[in-house]
């Protein structure tokens, strides 16, 4: 499980820089689709933000309980502004 703080630290960084810099700007091609381009999957993918919360011994990434938790909190309500 991930306890390392880093590590949480640099999957938030991460997941903001994808979320201002990525998903804002494909917002409404998302909605008119109704599905997610495999472009933006295979962004996400090569970024590792799949997996996290699978345990390390299935080739997951770990991520705790308390991990989980402090990752939806940071991220709830984001809209890709400062707080994000």
């Amino acid at each position: 499980m991930i306890r390392d703080n880093s590590r949480l630290q640099k999957l938030l960084s991460t997941t903001r820089t994808f979320v201002r810099e990525v998903a804002i700007p494909n917002e409404s091609r998302v909605e008119r689709s109704a599905d997610i381009p495999e472009d933006i999957v295979a962004q996400m993918r090569e970024l590792g933000l799949f997996g996290w919360s699978i345990p390390q011994e299935y080739g997951g990434g770990g991520l705790s309980r308390g991990g989980r938790i402090a990752y939806g909190v940071q991220h709830r309500g984001c809209q890709g502004g400062a707080q994000c």
